[in-house]
């Protein structure tokens, strides 16, 4: 079955909703798609919803085939307009402070994402000699590499 509906998210199906729409597409018996300009893509998959760049306004079909077709379609289309309401993860349907803060630092070329109070990078700090990576600096590997292989 089909049926044709509107990404009405101000911020369109971007990461956290996708996810949930993934997470909602994965609890049913059956197939589920959307289809944008004649390119089907698994709602199964977060990576293929966020390559299909669903951004407000965008008209897709939804396309589920299986067991429980019905009650997919009804939950993730009653779903897409849930996140209507739902920008930035606020449930007021605005802009957050912070949001609006990060945009204008995006509109600027400037990044907050890494960054702490006054500017200061948030990036793992490592003791000398160590990173993630390197032998030793995780005790719960370091216990396995005395153990023999095998036990």
């Amino acid at each position: 079955m089909r049926r044709e509906v509107d990404i009405l998210n101000s911020q369109g199906l971007h990461a956290r909703p996708a996810a949930e729409f993934v997470r909602w597409a994965r609890r049913y018996r059956a197939k589920v798609c959307l289809i944008k300009e004649g390119r089907s893509y698994s709602a199964a998959s977060i990576l293929e919803l966020l390559s299909a760049n669903l951004g407000c306004g965008t008209r897709v079909t939804l396309e589920v085939e299986g067991e429980e077709a019905q009650e997919a379609m009804e939950r993730l289309v009653r779903l897409l307009e849930e996140f209507r309401g739902t920008e930035l993860g606020n449930g007021s349907g605005g802009e957050s402070a912070g949001g609006a803060a990060e945009a204008g630092n995006a509109r600027e070329g400037r990044g907050t994402f890494m960054r702490g109070h006054e500017g200061r990078s948030m990036a793992p700090q490592f003791p000398p000699g160590g990173s993630a990576a390197s032998p030793g600096s995780n005790p719960a590997t370091a216990e396995r590499r005395d153990k023999p292989e095998g036990v």
